[in-house]
C-alpha cells in the first residue's frame, strides 16, 4: 500500500512539475501565484519521498499516533492533494 501510494503522489506531482515547465517556457502568461511556484517546483517532488519515509518510519514503530493507519490515511490526503496541485496547474495556470 505504501509504494503504491508512495508512486501515485510521485507521479502526480512530476507531471505537473512538467506541465508547469512547459507552460512557462512556452510563453503562456502564468497567473502569479504559478510564476512565483514554478522556480521552487522540483522541491515539491520531496513531499513524496518524505512522507514515504513517514510512513516507513511508521510501520516500525506502530505506536500511538504513529500507526500504519495514520500513515495510509495522511498519504491518501497527500495524493489528493498532488491530484489537485496536477489540476489546478493544467486547468487554471493561464493568465488570460
Amino acid at each position: 500500500m505504501i509504494t503504491v501510494l508512495s508512486l501515485t503522489q510521485f507521479a502526480f506531482v512530476a507531471l505537473a512539475i512538467a506541465s508547469l515547465k512547459i507552460l512557462h517556457h512556452s510563453g503562456t502568461a502564468l497567473t502569479p501565484f504559478f510564476q512565483a511556484l514554478e522556480p521552487y517546483s522540483p522541491y515539491l517532488l520531496l513531499v513524496p519521498v518524505l512522507w514515504t519515509g513517514f510512513a516507513f518510519g511508521c510501520l516500525a514503530l506502530n505506536r500511538g499516533p504513529f500507526r500504519a493507519s495514520v500513515a495510509r490515511i495522511l498519504g491518501v490526503i497527500v495524493a489528493i492533494g498532488s491530484f489537485l496541485l496536477l489540476v489546478s496547474v493544467t486547468y487554471f495556470s493561464s493568465a488570460g
